[in-house]
């Protein structure tokens, strides 16, 4: 039992410390985390067996009748009682031995010499197995010291939380869901036992260091998102309370995060921006953007493509016509939009673009409404001139020739769409624009 709380500690204490230095290193690629990691469990592993020294300080051994589970065991079970000193603590581990013996009639003969319950000596646990339950004390003690590192960082992180939530709430402000949720809770429970197991200076040192750290990253994030919210509501234009919706669920209680809520017009666009438990959600409205055009972030491999791979690699098409897209995803809005929905968790529906930010991306409202409100989209009256249009600019030579089988295939002017084909920098588009052109300059049937 012991072995397994230690094991979840040590990995409370890599939860911990990575999520701890993510919010201080925002942005630092993962193959340094995983650097770090590395060298750290090396550092650990050279001073454990730098430090740690075991000493066999006394032995006791007992016969015991094994269980006799057909003919052929022929064996006489010896339990060793040993007794070590490990880093100056004492430790008790038992071993088992089974004295072997070819015939029944030396096994009977065994019986008589060593009768159960009988002391015998410990001679038979000289060398290695000795060693090897020294390296298993050496391991344990290990675990108990990451038990207790791990354990006391999560509590201090809690403790650092409680008294936030409780600073907050007296101001009637919001209660920010911070950190590593469950997990801060175990590894905080498995500080009790690891304080109880290795109490060593070192331990209550990181419990001090820890608290002012946690206590510290705490208020900087919310802080940092109370600030960044603020910019925001200045910078609105006609700015006003954006009412949260009423579930048919609520209890109609107060809501921490009511005032954290405002819409507005931000570069001539209407937005909606609001913090939440879980983060934080941006919205801007898509002036000109069809209703019938909604974007996702991938997650199925048969939808709807555009042919541009860059585009289909990271959104789809919810919901859409073949008009529609062509007419309004132009390379420059495709690249917008894959900006947008490789950096957050975004979609389009009813003409708003949607972004939300996970717990600690609040900092990023700003671009994200930078973004949101920076897609241009034109007035589209005309879709097959616009498709056309499009098509004439377009860099991406699969989703250009799209365009022209598109309009050929709805009968857009023909001539025209054959002729542009025809001049085409892509010798494809070029050679298929070339043979459904009349030849000599003929007239279209």
């Amino acid at each position: 039992m012991v072995g397994i709380v230690t094991m979840i500690g040590a990995a409370g204490l890599v939860i911990a410390v990575v999520h701890l230095l993510a919010r201080v290193f925002h942005g630092v690629p993962m193959r340094v985390w995983a650097a770090v990691l590395a060298l750290s469990a090396i550092a650990v592993v050279v001073w454990v067996r730098a430090t740690q020294r075991d000493e066999l300080v006394g032995a006791s051994c007992e016969v015991r009748k094994p269980e006799v589970r057909d003919s052929s065991d022929r064996t006489i079970e010896v339990w060793a009682k040993l007794r070590w000193t490990v880093d100056g603590k004492p430790i008790t581990t038992y071993q088992p031995m089974r004295l072997a013996s070819g015939k029944p009639a030396e096994r009977a003969a065994l019986e008589q010499q060593y009768p159960a319950g009988s002391r015998v000596e410990c001679s038979y646990f000289a060398g290695m197995p000795n060693r090897i339950y020294a390296e298993d004390a050496r391991s344990k003690r290990a675990l108990v010291h990451a038990t207790a590192v791990g354990g006391w960082i999560g509590a201090v992180l809690l403790v650092g939380a409680a008294v936030h939530a409780w600073i907050v709430a007296r101001r009637r402000r919001r209660v920010r869901t911070w950190g590593l949720r469950g997990a801060v809770g175990a590894a905080s429970v498995l500080a009790i036992v690891g304080g109880m197991l290795a109490k060593t200076g070192v331990s209550y040192v990181l419990a001090g260091a820890g608290l002012v750290v946690g206590i510290a990253l705490i208020v900087r994030e919310v802080i940092g998102s109370d600030r960044a919210f603020a910019r925001i509501r200045k910078q609105l234009a006609s700015a006003k309370h954006w009412p949260a919706p009423q579930r048919a669920s609520s209890s109609g209680g107060w809501n921490p995060y009511e005032d954290d809520r405002v819409t507005g017009t931000y570069r001539g666009r209407k937005v909606w921006v609001a913090l939440h438990a879980s983060g934080a959600t941006v919205k801007a409205r898509l002036d000109g953007w069809p209703g019938a055009l909604e974007l996702a972030r991938r997650v199925h491999d048969d939808e709807p493509r555009t042919g541009d791979e860059g585009f289909d690699r990271v959104v789809q098409l919810a919901a859409a016509d073949d008009a529609t897209w062509r007419a309004v995803l132009s390379s420059k809005v495709r690249a917008q939009m894959i900006t947008i929905f490789e950096t957050w968790h975004a979609r389009i529906a009813n003409a708003v673009l949607e972004v939300e930010l996970g717990d600690g991306e609040t900092d990023a409202m700003q671009a994200a409404l930078d973004a949101a409100t920076s897609i241009d989209v034109l007035e589209l009256e005309d879709l097959e001139r616009r498709v056309f249009e499009l098509a004439r600019s377009e860099p991406n030579a699969t989703v250009r020739a799209g365009h022209y089988r598109w309009l050929v295939g709805h009968s857009w002017n023909p001539p025209l769409v054959y002729r542009a084909a025809a001049e085409d920098d892509d010798l494809e588009i070029a050679a298929w624009g070339k043979a459904e052109l009349p030849p000599d300059g003929g007239a279209f049937r």
